[in-house]
């Protein structure tokens, strides 16, 4: 498909609205995974080796 034409011919839709849930359920996992680094970071909890 072409870049930067506004509107697309009906056969992409479906494929448009595939990648727009990829890209949200993407952004959801960043999101979690910045509140999971910041919530460690501030909580003080001491990170220790599991190994």
């Amino acid at each position: 498909m072409p870049r930067r034409i506004y509107d697309y011919p009906t056969a992409y839709a479906y494929y448009n609205y595939v990648s727009s849930i990829g890209s949200i359920v993407s952004l959801v996992g960043v999101l979690i995974f910045v509140y999971v680094i910041v919530r460690l970071l501030t909580d003080g909890v001491p990170v220790t080796s599991q190994v």
